[in-house]
């Protein structure tokens, strides 16, 4: 109630605070006063403003540093009345009054408190804010609503904000509560009499007690130290097994997509293998023919060189017979048969020959075939030589494309104190950075957003995918103006599967992101100037160096931009409150998944300490550190996915 009091009697708006800072107290102060009937198991209240941004923006800053009703709440915005989700205060701007009747219509039967702003007529209503510049009372009460929405509101409210008639009963209600308790009060003074008799006679026995359970205390005492002491080894085992169970799911997630990469590389090489099996079995079989072809040649000359000795023993055998023989009918004999072997032999001799002919015939044709499959092969290379020019020639204009895409790191330097480390694995990228700075504001204010981006896959496919995402950012932010880092995830998310159409193929591309949205306020005079960071992710987290400590990581939404994955868990918006001089670190998975020639993984933990050990010098400093580092690392080894790291200190 004292709480109440003081915002009541708190200066109107323009006297050192604003309307919206004073609707999002009254929303605030006046909820606490409702109670809910499950409020006992609720773990995070869960506020919804409707066509209100500054009042969602005041109720944003709250929740980073109260809490309600000793617990945290979140708080979503929704430009649209479709948009709206159970929540349990639900705030509906000035300007949706015209649409309380639908609302009203749609959300009555449920647990929701609906707090309006200027509301003609409190029928659709259950707190319903008034003007904060007028006097009078700033708040009136429908305490039926309430009652029907299964809620209740305290009697110290309706004292302020309630009608006559809730007045009226809760007088009357007081003034039989009052009867009940002077009646209550009489029988516990006779009650007390008896007891304070007994009391007497009790002192002796209870001073007696009083040592032993003072005993029983200290004994107490030290077994709770003890107990707590082991529940706070309990508590960071517990820790600790939960952040190792999350990088074991990280890990197999990973194994799968290797595995699944490793499989269709193995099926390729298995394909390609069998071609060389086949070919190398045709040559095998041409090779043992010519070999055996040979070996009946040189069997087929040793026959006739035998048979060349026999003719020759034979002619001297018929020479020898000639000089020593006197009948001339057994030389004639021997000089005939001689002739008639001599003639099947040369018989013999050209069969042979021509047998000869015909294969060295074969395997000429045999080695004009090979040569002519070669002088084909020739041409074939020569094809495929100009075409991988002609490939290259338009993945090089493809990268000067990508290169006009990019955002300039000059206009980022304008703003900016960062670094940028871009290394594509091919000639085109499918990593990418967006920035966009949406101007300084009369007022002093000036926003501005920085995204870095992991397509699926690289070169020309993922080059693609990129172009599309810089793209869509370009149009949520900057032609749509949506600047909710949540909101612009999950509208990224349905544009990419539509324009994939990923509901009717079997199309799985995607997206990982890590997006930031950055807000300078006007410092008040002599007031420390803070920067607020909103920032969403996508498998990627955002890396943290607050006031100078050690790296701080702030975790992504477990769900990818794109895709078949089904997850139905919205994206998570964190909001941080940092300092001049604060650094965020926003990077791909390329160089922690880098391997060295030992195949031994970059990993999360080298990069973190490599930041942590760079974090005090500056940002071309520490780009020249981690280049160092990634080069050192990878030695001979093959670069295996782009590398985009962005440093940028606010």
């Amino acid at each position: 109630m004292m709480a109440l009091s003081l915002l009541l009697s708190a200066p109107a708006a323009g006297q050192g605070m604003s309307e919206d800072w004073l609707k999002a107290e009254y929303v605030l102060l006046l909820s606490g006063y409702v109670s809910w009937e499950d409020e006992v198991n609720i773990d995070t209240f869960r506020f919804g403003v409707f066509a209100s941004e500054p009042v969602y923006t005041e109720l944003s800053f709250k929740s980073q540093s109260q809490d309600f009703k000793d617990r945290p709440f979140r708080v979503d915005y929704y430009s649209r009345r479709e948009e709206i989700r159970p929540v349990h205060v639900l705030y509906v701007g000035e300007k949706k009054n015209s649409s309380l009747k639908k609302l009203w219509g749609s959300w009555k039967d449920d647990p929701v408190l609906f707090v309006t702003d200027s509301a003609k007529n409190t029928q659709y209503s259950m707190i319903n804010l008034l003007g904060m510049n007028m006097g009078g009372e700033p708040f009136e009460i429908n305490k039926s609503n309430i009652d029907a929405a299964s809620l209740t509101v305290s009697a110290k409210i309706l004292a302020v904000g309630g009608s006559e008639e809730d007045l009226r009963s809760i007088y009357k209600q007081s003034e039989r509560e009052l009867e009940r308790l002077k009646s209550d009060i009489s029988e516990l003074n006779e009650e007390l009499e008896l007891k304070q008799r007994d009391l007497e006679n009790s002192i002796g026995e209870l001073n007696r007690r009083s040592e032993e359970i003072n005993s029983l205390n200290q004994e107490i005492s030290l077994q709770t130290r003890q107990l707590e002491s082991l529940s706070s080894d309990i508590d960071a085992r517990q820790r600790e097994l939960a952040q190792k169970i999350l990088q074991m799911q990280e890990q197999e997630v990973k194994v799968m997509e290797r595995e699944k990469e490793i499989a269709s590389l193995n099926t390729d090489i298995s394909e390609r293998e069998q071609e060389i099996r086949s070919r190398s079995e045709t040559m095998a079989e041409q090779q043992k023919n010519i070999r055996e072809q040979k070996r009946l040649m040189n069997e087929q000359e040793a026959i006739l060189d035998e048979q060349t000795l026999q003719i020759q023993w034979q002619k001297n055998a018929i020479i020898f017979f000639i000089i020593f023989s006197v009948l001339v009918i057994m030389m004639g004999f021997f000089i005939y048969r001689a002739y008639r072997v001599k003639m099947r032999a040369n018989r013999i001799l050209r069969e042979k020959n021509r047998i000869i002919q015909e294969q060295h015939a074969a395997i000429s044709n045999q080695k004009e075939e090979i040569s002519a499959q070669r002088d084909m092969l020739q041409i074939v290379n020569i094809d495929i030589e100009k075409k991988n020019e002609n490939i290259t020639a338009s993945i090089y204009y493809a990268l000067t494309i990508q290169q006009a895409m990019l955002p300039d790191p000059e206009e980022i330097g304008k703003h900016f104190d960062s670094f940028i480390i871009y290394y594509p694995k091919d000639i085109v990228s499918g990593d990418f950075y967006w920035f966009s700075h949406l101007g300084r504001k009369k007022s002093g204010e000036e926003t501005s957003f920085i995204a870095v981006v992991d397509c699926t896959g690289h070169g020309v496919p993922g080059g693609f995918l990129s172009m599309i995402g810089a793209r869509m950012l370009s149009a949520i932010i900057n032609e749509n103006k949506v600047h909710e880092t949540d909101r612009i995830l999950e509208i990224m998310d349905q544009r990419v599967k539509q324009a994939l159409n990923q509901h009717k193929t079997e199309n799985d591309d995607g997206m990982d992101i890590s997006l930031c949205r950055i807000f300078r306020p006007v410092p008040e005079p002599g007031g420390k100037q803070e920067v607020f960071v909103s920032y969403s992710g996508a498998h990627q987290h955002l890396l943290l160096v607050r006031n100078k400590q050690e790296i701080e990581t702030v975790r992504a939404s477990r769900r990818t931009i794109g895709g078949k994955h089904f997850n139905p868990e919205p994206y998570s918006k964190k909001e941080l409150v940092l300092s001049p001089g604060d650094i965020i670190y926003l990077s791909t998975d390329g160089l922690k998944d880098q391997h060295s020639p030992a195949r031994e993984r970059f990993g999360t933990k080298r990069l973190v300490s490599l930041l942590n050990g760079s974090r005090d010098l500056g940002m071309q400093e520490q780009k020249s550190r981690i280049e160092e580092a990634m080069i050192g690392f990878m030695k001979t080894e093959k670069q295996r996915d782009d590398i985009t790291i962005l440093g940028l200190k606010l």
